[in-house]
């Protein structure tokens, strides 16, 4: 089994261009005083600057929380969700690919917000190892994901049946596909939401369809499960991806779930992007097949 992180949405350069966060500690008086929640523009250019930088990061994840909450409701807040999930997705490719821009505006962000903002930055600079450029686009047709309520289900069934964290479940989700918005095959030849190769997918896919979310996140579970999870989740993730930077960005992303279930529904908004020689193109979601703008 192999991911196809190709379409890994993280960093490449920061001249072409993230979640819902825990509640904050108290904010440095710049970042809390500089900007109101209702002035992100959602669309405009991602600062360079650490101070603006900053403020446009906690800004976007205040207006993200929001959007969610309503989303979640009355349904009423799922498009402005996505494009503010898109922004601050858009702001970590740049904290990605600028350690040192990084570094400046991490010391301007309250502590709950910062501590995410390691951890996305450190996941995804795991990721982004594994990676290696394209020379053009590979032919990947996209696709729209289920509902994110309905691939929660899935998770939680996946729990129920095998003991495996659906925030677990979720993540690998996340990272192989994002929830499916791209099927494959991968240029290692895996399928599906989950990236099964198919004689994997024979042994674990009890007969389901390779690329049908319920079977393949249960078929994922069984994986794990079969691969000693949850007692060794380290030693079943390796067994899913052979990489230990694979595994720590997994269980970094399942964490942040954990911490607050609004980063799930940030995570399902994030988009594709393909890495290529000439920097991030973005695949899916408004304004899709595109250079990443920055």
């Amino acid at each position: 089994m192999l991911a196809s992180l190709l379409l890994f949405a993280g960093c490449s350069d920061g001249r072409v261009s993230g979640p819902g966060i825990a509640e904050p500690a108290s904010a440095t008086p710049e970042v809390e005083t500089s900007v109101e929640a209702d002035e992100l523009v959602t669309d405009g250019a991602i600062p360079w600057r650490p101070g603006p930088l900053a403020i446009d990061l906690v800004t976007t994840t205040r207006v993200l929380k929001a959007n969610i909450d309503s989303w979640q409701t009355d349904g009423e807040g799922r498009r402005q969700a996505l494009f503010s999930a898109m922004r601050q997705q858009r702001i970590y490719q740049r904290l990605t690919a600028r350690p040192k821009l990084f570094r400046r505006v991490e010391r301007r962000l309250p502590s709950g917000l910062a501590r995410f903002a390691r951890e996305t930055v450190g996941a995804s600079t795991r990721l982004r190892s594994l990676v290696t450029p394209l020379e053009e686009l590979p032919d990947w047709k996209t696709y729209k994901p289920a509902p994110a309520g309905e691939l929660h289900r899935y998770y939680r069934a996946g729990q129920r049946r095998f003991d495996i964290p659906w925030q677990i479940l979720a993540s690998l989700n996340f990272v192989e596909s994002r929830f499916g918005r791209i099927l494959g095959p991968s240029s290692a030849g895996a399928e599906g939401p989950m990236q099964f190769l198919p004689s994997t997918w024979e042994a674990y896919g009890n007969g389901g369809d390779i690329n049908d979310p319920h079977d393949a996140i249960l078929g994922a579970a069984r994986y794990l499960s079969a691969s000693g999870a949850p007692e060794r989740m380290r030693a079943a993730l390796y067994a899913y991806n052979r990489s230990y930077d694979y595994v720590h960005a997994i269980r970094t992303y399942a964490r942040q779930i954990g911490r607050d279930a609004r980063n799930y529904r940030s995570y399902y908004l994030w988009q594709v992007y393909v890495l290529t020689v000439d920097g991030n193109i973005q695949l899916t979601g408004p304004g899709g097949a595109r250079p990443a703008g920055g």
